[in-house]
């Protein structure tokens, strides 16, 4: 299998280490509804965005920062948890990498962050970056450079685990290297990771016995 090592490993939150359960696309498609906004076109942006982004691009007229505190506000205050669960092997990830070595940076608002990371089992890691956290979300390079930062890592020496081209591309241009899942996207649309798999199942990740302390992170390239 192909193999990288690296000094530590970044992961996406919502379609990489949990399945919300499609709570954002019902969120979605009543503040869609409330605005007469298509929902279909905010179905193909939202991934990996933070609600202000997705506001910005399909519907520029009205205050994104306002609507997107209100958005963040009904999603906070959703009493469901229902279909939210682990994705398949994030538990035995999350249990495999040093806790010094990694980090998670979302999207999410740190209270549903935090809520979901305890729902499904997922101990908080003492590096979370979310939207709360940085001047811009993803696709701006932020919430990586903020995690590499307080991994006490560049970017560079960082591999990121995403499922959305938004979040290849801040990871991307953060200077860190990505391994997408097609967990959300299929693989056409993940053409800007540096590799890809089928799902966290395919990804192994150990501590590099030769003394130099780094990652060794190898995976199951998908099919054809």
């Amino acid at each position: 299998m192909p193999e990288l090592r690296v000094a530590a490993l970044i992961s996406d939150m919502d379609g990489v280490l949990i399945d919300t359960g499609g709570i954002y696309d019902r969120r979605w498609e009543s503040w869609a509804a409330e605005h007469g906004i298509s929902h279909t076109r905010i179905a193909t942006l939202h991934f990996g965005r933070p609600a202000v982004e997705t506001i910005r691009l399909v519907a520029p007229d009205l205050d994104a920062p306002a609507e997107a505190r209100r958005f963040n506000d009904a999603l906070a205050h959703d009493p469901s948890a229902d279909g939210v669960v682990a994705m398949p092997g994030a538990l035995d990830l999350v249990r495999d990498i040093p806790p010094a070595r990694f980090a998670i940076a979302t999207s999410a608002p740190r209270v549903m962050a935090l809520r979901w990371l305890a729902h499904v089992g997922i101990p908080e890691p003492a590096v979370l970056v979310t939207i709360d956290d940085v001047p811009r979300g993803k696709p701006a390079p932020d919430p990586y450079l903020r995690a590499a930062e307080l991994l006490g890592r560049e970017a560079r020496q960082c591999l990121v685990i995403e499922d959305a081209p938004a979040g290849i591309t801040a990871a991307r241009t953060a200077g860190a290297r990505v391994l997408a899942v097609m967990s959300t996207h299929g693989r056409a649309d993940l053409g800007d990771a540096d590799h890809v798999v089928v799902g966290l199942p395919d990804v192994t990740v150990e501590v590099d016995g030769s003394g130099a302390g780094a990652l060794r992170v190898s995976w199951r390239p998908p099919p054809g």
